[in-house]
């Protein structure tokens, strides 16, 4: 692989380009790829091809309508018997920060903020894995699931931050299919900025 003309996945593409990977994936859908990534099965394209095919179509522009995300994934268990299985919420956040506090009121009480972000196969879903203080045997628990579009929201308004490599992830308890642990599963650490932890009243 030419180190001039390194391949690209859409979901890096949306990244960097500051869009949705449903419509990255639409700026690539004539590009020819190359082959997969090997750890996430994703089409990977020349990155010349995929910003070639992006200026030649409408709407370039950054995103503007992040806010109309509707759906946030949360647990819906009685406290006492919490599992961290999650359940679909519909919502209508209007701000990353209604999305970060919806995200948070899914996390049992006196739990920390999540410590991983786990994408599931096709990166639309986000698995959020929390380390639990109640579970010594298997303590990291999928404890909330967010799309895909909503974590970049975060990220891009500066609330949190995600690590810039790919790490094997802990083994954490989690029944959702396609975002349960498999040896091998890798996922990028994530935190609250200080902004972030300011709007959530939380110590810095």
């Amino acid at each position: 692989m030419a180190t001039d003309n390194p391949l690209t996945t859409a979901a890096e593409c949306a990244t960097r380009w500051g869009i949705s990977r449903s419509t990255a994936r639409r700026y690539l859908a004539p590009v020819r790829h190359v082959d997969r990534d090997p750890a996430t099965g994703a089409m990977r394209y020349r990155r010349a091809d995929a910003d070639a095919a992006r200026a030649a179509l409408p709407g370039q522009g950054a995103r503007t309508d992040l806010g109309s995300i509707t759906t946030v994934l949360t647990d819906e268990l009685a406290p006492a018997v919490r599992q961290a299985t999650t359940a679909l919420v519909e919502m209508s956040p209007t701000s990353p920060v209604d999305r970060l506090r919806a995200i948070r009121k899914g996390i049992p009480v006196g739990e920390p903020f999540p410590s991983w972000a786990v994408p599931t196969p096709t990166g639309r879903l986000v698995a959020l894995i929390t380390k639990t203080t109640w579970d010594r045997d298997t303590p990291w628990h999928h404890t909330a699931t967010v799309q895909d579009e909503s974590l970049a929201a975060l990220v891009l308004d500066g609330l949190v931050s995600l690590s810039d490599t790919e790490e094997e992830v802990p083994e954490y308890y989690g029944r959702r299919q396609g975002l349960r642990w498999a040896p091998g599963r890798k996922g990028r650490r994530i935190s609250l900025t200080e902004k972030g932890r300011s709007l959530m009243g939380l110590p810095r």
